[in-house]
């Protein structure tokens, strides 16, 4: 019996002593600290797995302490069958611990292998500045939001944002003369320097996912169509992200220099 409230307390001490786990020791995911397996890839939170046997071991522990009311020869009865008991449980949960462990080591090793292929053929496409591939690619990986995959979802995001974008100055500069819809083109205008601002923070947090590539290639295509189509000076479109300058101020400011022009 002292054996097993030495056990006991040392089990509380290690929980007291464990520093709180907020991220995934294998993928690195934010999860919840009291979540038994991370939802991402089955890797088992060791802390909340031995908070679990511990208060386990507790509640035995106490049923045990009750049995000193009774008489002598039932405390031992109950003191043998609770210790039959608690071996055979351990047994069972050693075993099942054991085959539960195979299949998270399993799955969590065909996981990585199939992740790390992805990201290889991302990767490719990416030096190939194939974006378009990349984003065709990212919609079928069910997990891309995960940060091992952040630099293509970057990607992907440029790309399909500017598959519009880009396009906005031109066709509205086309239809000018016919008239356009206000709200329409301050709503797009919107748009297009949004994208800019997010690429402004990327530069401004170091590229910390590597994206510099894809993101001064994007900002220079945009800079290129407000330049050309948009009638904006460089420095006109830094100052506007920079002061993050209300898309209706720059949409007036492109439909008079359209008006002037013609």
């Amino acid at each position: 019996m002292n054996e097993c409230l030495s056990f006991v307390y040392v089990i509380k001490f290690v929980i007291i002593t464990m520093v709180m786990i907020m991220k995934c020791a294998n993928c690195g995911a934010e999860i919840n600290e009291n979540e038994l397996i991370c939802p991402y890839c089955g890797y088992e939170n060791e802390k909340v797995a031995i908070e679990e046997q511990a208060n386990y071991l507790n509640e035995l522990e106490k049923k045990k302490e009750n049995l000193n009311y009774e008489p002598e020869r039932k405390a031992k009865r109950a003191e043998k069958k609770t210790n039959y008991v608690f071996r055979n449980v351990l047994i069972l949960v050693s075993i099942i611990g054991f085959i539960a462990f195979g299949v998270v080591y399993f799955t969590s090793s065909n996981s990585l292998n199939k992740q790390n292929k992805n990201i290889e053929k991302l990767e490719e496409y990416y030096q190939e500045r194939d974006y378009e591939s990349i984003s065709n690619l990212m919609d079928k990986i069910e997990d891309s939001y995960v940060p091992a995959y952040k630099k293509y979802y970057i990607t992907a995001s440029l790309y399909n944002g500017s598959q519009w974008e880009l396009s906005i100055m031109e066709e509205n500069y086309d239809y000018y003369n016919e008239g356009i819809s206000r709200d329409s083109f301050d709503e797009e205008i919107e748009y297009v320097f949004k994208s800019l601002c997010e690429m402004k923070e990327y530069e401004d947090d170091g590229y910390k996912y590597e994206e510099s590539d894809v993101v001064e290639y994007y900002r220079d295509l945009y800079y290129k169509s407000l330049e050309e189509v948009g009638m904006l000076s460089e420095e006109e479109i830094d100052d506007f992200v920079d002061n993050r300058t209300d898309s209706k101020t720059i949409a007036s400011i492109i439909l008079e220099r359209w008006g002037s022009n013609q």
